[in-house]
């Protein structure tokens, strides 16, 4: 073995989430294609019996069969070793826990007296810096025959729907090419995805933006989780960056390594990061160590990775290609953990992707690697 093999061996045995992955692959164990075990736990899947399926064929139901056990196993992966650490116990609100909530919440004057002890959607509006509006001076270059418009400011344009911008023209005239509209802007909303409360920024983004996006996942308690959202929402707007911003809206939820997850574009990295950083160092925010599995480590309770494009989760995906890894490696009849970890390894280079920077998407440049602005600034 030459000596330049031997240290890369050394490198990626060192490297941490090969480290974490190590200890999953000890933990989960395939024992038929209806039953698995993670940690002890065993975990019983539906296989579609002849009379459910319309090709009842021998072959045509083990694959139905490998395909519930690689979802059932993805799910589980995503519960027990993506949001959470293996060995966590899931964190049910004791009423010690709700009393001691609401104090802190009402002690940094950031909730409502009234709020229910579980709910925290009240106390995220009153922390969101961000306010309902409109934002002026965007002109139509396209119109749609669905009612979209196709409006630029500045250097920047977008798409907008009926309903989300409004004409300076007597009502009923239909707007042209070259008129000008104002935009709406939405403060937060719970609309967009369900458990969450979304805080958007006041400066609208560039439709174009939306193709290489940067999430930041933060490890936060339900009790800090609202001045996060302030903390966020403010000090991005105050440098007019475009995000959008989600959190937990249920406080016994709040057992997740990414409670709230952060959007931005990727352009904006290098200055969001350096505000987070200074954020968490200066002490305005307060996280828990331990980010989710596969993303890259911004500092204690702060993991990133790409947005992976198309609405997928970045957390399923990825779990599913640790349960394709385990499930391959159970037909070939191993169960060693060098073998698993090689399956796994196979199954993230069939997508295009490296263990060793499992937090990218395909052909991406690893931009995590830039200096921020100042080498104080790194954590």
């Amino acid at each position: 073995m030459s000596q330049n093999t031997e240290s890369n061996n050394v490198t990626k045995s060192a490297h941490p989430l090969r480290t974490q992955l190590d200890k999953i692959c000890q933990s989960v164990q395939i024992e038929a294609v209806d039953t698995f075990t993670i940690a002890g736990t065993r975990f019983v899947t539906t296989v579609p019996s002849e009379s459910s399926v319309d090709d009842a064929s021998p072959d045509h139901v083990t694959a139905l069969s490998v395909a519930c056990l690689i979802e059932k196993l993805t799910g589980q992966l995503y519960e027990r070793c993506y949001v959470r650490s293996l060995d966590c116990d899931a964190y049910v609100a004791s009423d010690e826990f709700r009393e001691d909530f609401r104090e802190r919440l009402i002690d940094k004057n950031l909730g409502d007296e009234n709020l229910t002890d579980e709910n925290l959607t009240a106390s995220f509006h009153n922390a969101n810096d961000n306010k309902d509006g409109w934002d002026p001076g965007w002109q139509i270059y396209q119109t749609g025959s669905d009612g979209r418009l196709f409006v630029q400011k500045g250097d920047r344009s977008r798409a907008v729907l009926a309903g989300e911008y409004s004409t300076y023209k007597w009502p009923g005239v239909a707007p042209v090419a070259g008129d000008f509209v104002s935009v709406r802007m939405f403060a937060g909303s719970t609309d967009v995805q369900p458990s969450f409360f979304f805080a958007f920024g006041r400066t609208l983004s560039d439709q174009f933006d939306e193709y290489a996006i940067v999430r930041f996942y933060f490890h936060v308690s339900a009790q800090q989780a609202p001045n996060l959202m302030a903390q966020v929402t403010a000090n991005l707007n105050r440098y007019q960056i475009p995000f959008k911003f989600k959190a937990l809206i249920q406080a016994k939820l709040y057992t997740r390594r990414d409670a709230a997850v952060l959007y931005v574009a990727r352009r904006y990295y290098p200055v969001v990061a350096m505000l987070l950083i200074d954020m968490q160092r200066d002490g305005a925010i307060c996280l828990k160590e331990g980010n989710p599995l596969f993303t890259r480590t911004l500092s204690p309770g702060i993991g990133m990775a790409e947005d992976p494009k198309a609405g997928v989760s970045f957390g399923m995906h990825r779990c599913n290609l640790l349960a394709k890894g385990f499930v391959k490696a159970w037909q070939l009849g191993l169960q060693d953990c060098r073998t698993k970890m090689q399956a796994i390894e196979d199954e993230f280079v069939a997508n295009q992707l490296s263990l060793d920077f499992a937090y990218l998407n395909p052909g991406s440049t690893n931009f995590f690697e830039a200096q921020l602005f100042d080498k104080e600034t790194q954590w």
